[in-house]
């Protein structure tokens, strides 16, 4: 099996793009922490359970906002 070797800036530049919590996710996707939470909850938001906390991709947030903004701009 080939595993990849990643340089310390790849998996530095990976570490800074995880979002822990509902929290900061709220913040990044500007919405509260409740409605944040009932978007995650119920998939619309791309993010996953680890435990008891959800984690998301910085950048997968950003572009799914992006695609969001298009849908409605679209009509």
């Amino acid at each position: 099996m080939n595993i990849p070797v990643l340089s310390e800036a790849e998996l530095e530049a990976m570490s800074k793009d995880i979002v822990w919590g509902v929290k900061d996710i709220a913040k990044i996707i500007n919405r509260n922490e409740r409605q944040t939470y009932h978007l995650l909850s119920a998939g619309f938001i791309p993010a996953r359970k680890v435990g008891a906390q959800w984690v998301a991709s910085k950048s997968h947030l950003l572009e799914w906002m992006r695609e969001i903004k298009a849908q409605v701009r679209a009509g």
